[in-house]
């Protein structure tokens, strides 16, 4: 008989690196919600809680999750399984504010929030809406009123849902590589390279701490500044 439904769990050899767990504490490791992140770039919010060492187990931060005390971009949640991605800003009552980011080994870290800090986010998909309104899909899965100047791998900062400032993919511009073989890296555009056909759009980045430079595909980066 063929299995019906999602699993709600991966097994932790075979969970993607951004989960950042230990492959052998674990035999299996709970399954984010589908909807907001891709499977491979996001992780469950309790998982998140026992990253910071917020709760003494995970029976308590499921707990404390189903309490509402916990939100994710200041939007309360309930289901520890909620998935929390890159750029998302967590809010622990009592404990603290965070925001998602990644690392050299493509896991997910957890940085202390700067109150004023701008949350950017990076234009994946775009689509013309009803009376020809021009809707935006963004990297966390969120729909956003655009206007025609913003572009696919441009990045955005939103007030609700509406875009307030666009952040342009040019050569010159500051970016952060969330995925590929330099991924974590802080860096600025020196130059693009238009795809073809057969070949998606090309970045050559400049390394900051190194003075290196290095070419990636354009999805592989979002661009910060």
């Amino acid at each position: 008989m063929g299995r019906k439904g999602n699993r709600r769990h991966v097994k932790s050899l075979s969970a993607p690196n951004f989960f950042g767990i230990e492959r052998k504490g674990y035999a299996y490791v709970a399954k984010p919600r589908a909807g907001r992140h891709t499977g491979d770039r996001c992780i469950t919010a309790n998982l998140i809680l026992d990253r910071l060492n917020a709760t003494k187990n995970r029976s308590e931060s499921d707990r404390i999750i189903k309490e509402r005390k916990v939100s994710v971009n200041n939007r309360r949640i309930r289901d520890p399984k909620y998935p929390v991605g890159f750029n998302d800003i967590v809010d622990i009552d009592g404990f603290g504010r965070y925001i998602v980011s990644v690392d050299r080994k493509a896991k997910a870290i957890l940085s202390e929030y700067k109150e004023g800090m701008p949350r950017v986010l990076k234009v994946v998909g775009k689509y013309r809406y009803r009376k020809g309104e021009i809707m935006l899909r963004l990297h966390d899965g969120t729909l956003a009123k655009g206007g025609s100047a913003a572009k696919i791998n441009d990045s955005v900062t939103l007030d609700g849902k509406r875009v307030t400032n666009i952040i342009k993919m040019r050569e010159g511009a500051g970016c952060f590589v969330i995925d590929g073989v330099h991924v974590g890296t802080l860096g600025k555009i020196v130059s693009i390279k238009e795809g073809t056909r057969t070949s998606g759009r090309a970045v050559e980045v400049e390394n900051s701490e190194r003075e290196e430079r290095f070419e990636t595909v354009a999805e592989n980066i979002i661009v910060t500044s």
